[in-house]
């Protein structure tokens, strides 16, 4: 049987993250949080609500440690935003839109929109340079579930102006997806895992 392995790992090498690129998304994503902790207590304020409790957590391939080159150009970091919330007492949208308020402003648009938008999974800050989009943070909005019924966290779906059908608390717990795979494996095993993802 033919060896492929030198050829993957040359493969790996030439699309994966350089860390230039890695601290540049840490950098996005740390403004991003720090915009939403300064501005979301005063957005539920201006509601007449107190803020509830929330925590952001690392997910997706930057979590993973599997992020790669993008062919658009476009790179990406995914977040999740929780609130220590029951689902029950929040309209998802509604909380996505409080959010949005937080990050409205954050980066200029293309010309064309804004640059932060409520797409039905999460808000996205899209980041431009030239009039051409090179970062983006997707932030997916969840209840933590430690006020849920069945204590299950939940992500928050729908988009902005979306039919009631399409909006909902669907129940997600990505960290203990995560938690799972990069706990069933270790050293190089897990290594060449992430090079084949």
């Amino acid at each position: 049987m033919a060896d492929v392995q030198r050829h993957l790992e040359a493969f790996h090498k030439s699309i994966r993250l350089s860390l230039g690129e890695s601290r540049t998304l840490r950098q996005k994503r740390d403004a991003v949080c720090r915009r939403v902790e300064a501005r979301l207590p005063g957005i539920f304020e201006e509601a007449g609500e107190d803020c509830p409790l929330f925590e952001f957590r690392d997910q997706g391939s930057y979590q993973m440690g599997t992020g790669v080159f993008p062919l658009d150009r476009d790179f990406d970091i995914d977040l999740g935003l929780y609130f220590e919330i029951d689902p029950d007492e929040y309209h998802p949208v509604e909380l996505k839109r409080r959010v949005h308020a937080a990050l409205e402003g954050h980066t200029p648009g293309d010309g064309v929109r804004d640059g932060v938008r409520i797409r039905r999974p999460c808000v996205t800050v899209q980041y431009h340079r030239a009039g051409e989009p090179v970062y983006h943070v997707d932030i997916a909005v969840y209840s933590d579930g430690s006020l849920s019924r069945d204590g299950k966290p939940r992500l928050a779906l729908g988009k902005g102006r979306s039919d009631e059908k399409f909006c909902g608390w669907e129940v997600s717990d990505p960290r203990a997806l995560a938690s799972l795979i990069l706990g069933s494996r270790s050293g190089e095993e897990l290594t060449q895992f992430r090079r084949v993802v």
